[in-house]
């Protein structure tokens, strides 16, 4: 075939790669040539080549993810990465784990560029975790929230829209109940951070949630949609916040144990099935992204107020797309 049918006809076949790294916080070698953030690698397709870090602070190696090649290791922060689709153009990213967070109420990932811009954050949930109760002497409602946000890692401000899994129980695990309900918050360092809107509770958990929130001008917009099993009936729920303004560094997918709006004190985590969170987007300076390609930092929940619980994100998995939530104690 002639030239103009084929790339780089008189030489070797290249990969071009976006190299994404969190928050700038390090860079990557690759064949001892160093990386930063957001800058181009072009790469002989089906050649392995040494990748590792380079000046890392701040944070933990995670782990590697590329949708245009394979690791040896993709858990050792110095490994070999294959490039592979001669011609592509693709990512090669550095996953790391934020250890400053450890302890806190949030377990999940959160992108960024290390600038602000995040204007929008969405997801799609399958297998929406059903809570269980603790138990023996712990408060009768217990629950987690899941959910999709802007903002809440660099600072405070924080707009945010999921699910609250909701268990109402007596002491011992006799008559229960159990339930979900909507909700969206805009959420700052200065308020108790309960949900600012909730719907109606549900009793019919759904099998597939799909949850959106985007902020422009002091403007807020949440979008979610729940699809049953049975039925795949939609049902949508929509609110809108002005005159607030999260934090625009991050795009976040999250479990969190929750709060007791009444009193401010949080609840025991309840115990619940690993989940993933499907095609996860994010819009960040008028670029979007529709799976989780992109600088990723990590962080794990622990509740200690009622017994030492965690709840732990797993590695991406599934396209770039996908992650299991896991709990123990």
């Amino acid at each position: 075939m002639g030239c103009e049918e084929c790339h780089n006809c008189d030489g070797p076949a290249h990969v071009f790669l976006t190299v994404a790294v969190f928050g700038d916080s390090a860079s990557i070698s690759l064949n001892g040539s160093d990386y930063d953030n957001g800058q181009l690698a072009v790469l002989q397709a089906g050649v392995p080549v040494a990748v590792s870090t380079n000046s890392l602070t701040g944070f933990i190696f995670g782990f590697w993810e590329s949708d245009l090649g394979n690791f040896s290791n993709a858990k050792s922060s110095s490994t070999t990465f294959t490039p592979i689709s001669a011609g592509g153009i693709g990512t090669l990213a550095m996953v790391l784990n934020d250890s400053s967070l450890t302890g806190q109420s949030w377990s999940g990932y959160a992108a960024g560029s290390g600038a602000s811009g995040v204007s929008c954050a969405g997801g799609t949930y399958d297998n929406v975790p059903l809570t269980t109760y603790v138990g023996n002497g712990w408060p009768t409602e217990d629950g987690n929230s899941i959910w999709v946000g802007i903002g809440g890692v660099v600072s405070s401000d924080l707009w945010q829209a999921g699910i609250l899994v909701t268990y109402t129980g007596d002491v011992g695990g006799g008559g229960n109940t159990l339930s979900w309900q909507f909700f969206a918050e805009a959420a700052t360092g200065s308020d108790t951070q309960g949900p600012t809107d909730l719907s109606s509770a549900h009793t019919n958990f759904p099998s597939e949630l799909i949850i959106s929130v985007c902020t422009s001008s002091g403007t807020n917009t949440a979008s979610l949609e729940a699809y049953y099993a049975s039925s795949h009936t939609g049902i949508w729920w929509n609110r809108t916040v002005s005159s607030f303004t999260p934090d625009t560094y991050t795009a976040d997918w999250i479990v969190e144990d929750p709060i007791n709006t009444a009193n401010g004190d949080r609840y025991p985590l309840g115990a619940f099935a690993p989940f993933g969170a499907i095609y996860p987007s994010w819009t960040v300076g008028g670029t979007s992204y529709n799976e989780f390609l992109g600088p990723l930092t990590y962080f794990s929940l622990t509740d200690t107020a009622y017994g030492t619980q965690f709840v732990t994100p797993g590695e991406i998995t599934g396209d770039f797309g996908q992650y299991p939530i896991s709990y123990s104690t």
